[in-house]
């Protein structure tokens, strides 16, 4: 299992946002997501920068097709999220180095097996599961870790993007016979909700420390990235 923070922890797995990537990425990884960057989506329905893609990378900096996730935008109903990411995976899911992430109804268990299946035989890299970040039925993501247990007979590895702290425990619980990794968006995305960037409590050595504590709850060591 890995698990990707944003570069100002001293860590080997980076996530970070396609503009950062854009204006030239200096910091040391061993590996690296490249996001598209939903918070340029804020007052907007499309990314300011989607004639960029698609991106030119190595093995070890996978980009994330351009995904519209409906849990984080108010600009886009759910159907036009699910329509308008699945034109992007259409278009360039044969390119080298991404991660392809399915979208689907908000915390429905149905709408998510639809699209999982659907573009489960069409893909041959890393899936991306979205739409988790602000979910919190436990119940409904261990739903979802069910499914892709159950029916991922190809064991392509798997992406979490802001998987929630008890979901990530079941998930490594589990044990599935996959690789898979996830993030810090959620603890991420929380932190920004309760304290300013760059205060005490919003700082690169609170963030760093906060990280560890999660990994811990996970029961995930470093020395297991």
């Amino acid at each position: 299992m890995k698990f990707f923070t944003r570069p100002y922890h001293q860590w080997p797995y980076h996530l970070i946002p396609y503009p950062f990537w854009k204006r030239g990425y200096k910091k040391p990884y061993k590996e690296i997501i490249i996001d598209s960057g939903v918070n340029a989506l804020i007052n907007t329905s499309e990314y300011p920068y989607i004639t960029d893609y698609p991106l030119r990378t190595q093995p070890h900096q996978r980009w994330v097709i351009p995904d519209y996730p409906f849990d984080l935008l108010p600009n886009l109903t759910q159907e036009e999220c699910i329509e308008k990411t699945n034109k992007n995976l259409s278009k360039w899911k044969d390119h080298p180095n991404t991660i392809a992430s399915i979208q689907y109804r908000y915390e429905n268990i149905d709408s998510f097996s639809h699209w999982y299946d659907y573009w489960y035989s069409q893909l041959h890299q890393t899936i991306g599961i979205g739409n988790l970040c602000k979910s919190r039925k436990t119940s409904f993501l261990r739903q979802v870790i069910d499914y892709i247990i159950d029916n991922n007979p190809r064991n392509l590895p798997i992406h979490f993007f802001g998987l929630g702290k008890y979901a990530a425990q079941y998930l490594v619980a589990c044990n599935p016979p996959f690789e898979y990794s996830m993030d810090n968006m959620k603890w991420d995305y929380r932190m920004h909700k309760q304290h300013e960037v760059g205060t005490i409590h919003n700082g690169s050595r609170a963030r760093h420390q906060k990280m560890l504590e999660y990994i811990r709850d996970i029961s995930v060591t470093a020395e297991e990235q």
